[in-house]
């Protein structure tokens, strides 16, 4: 079943007349039978073929930890971006459980520019990120440049310089 986020991003990408794919959440090994969950697959959880992007969606109540993202999932998103040449891989991530959009907050972050910032967190001893934050910087002031906009009825929107919007045709 999919999570609130992922059906979210779907929507999202949907707005740009795109198909994203949701990658398995587990497998059936061809040889046994046994059955291979994700945890053990390392895929990120979308690709979106006519765009080339691999997307890791994530979610959290309130804060979200950077250990979350598997060193595998790190891996693959960080290896189709230096393959592709652009901004091909993402993670969309959604910090709230309240309505949107005062309850909650969406980024839709290209990989490497999200690797960069984290590098900045770890420097300062942040390992997680709440939407709002009274001792550390929050996610709104942090990926502010990657922050989406909430349109109700439609749901999450890049702002007009955001640089999802490139790859929205």
């Amino acid at each position: 079943m999919a999570t609130r986020s992922e059906n979210e991003f779907r929507d999202l990408v949907n707005l740009s007349n795109q198909i994203p794919i949701k990658l398995p959440d587990r497998a059936v090994c061809q040889s046994c039978g046994t059955v291979i969950f994700k945890q053990h697959l390392y895929w990120p959880d979308f690709i979106v073929p006519t765009a080339g992007h691999l997307v890791e969606v994530k979610e959290s109540k309130e804060y979200f930890s950077l250990a979350r993202i598997s060193e595998e999932q790190r891996d693959r998103l960080e290896m189709w971006d230096k393959l592709s040449e652009k901004h091909n891989s993402w993670l969309f991530l959604e910090i709230g459980e309240k309505p949107a959009p005062n309850g909650r907050s969406a980024f839709m972050i290209p990989w490497c520019d999200f690797t960069s910032i984290e590098r900045e967190m770890i420097q300062v001893g942040q390992k997680s990120v709440g939407k709002l934050s009274k001792r550390n910087m929050g996610a709104d002031d942090m990926f502010r440049y990657y922050r989406l906009d909430w349109i109700k009825g439609v749901g999450w929107y890049p702002p007009t310089v955001h640089p999802w919007r490139a790859h929205m045709k």
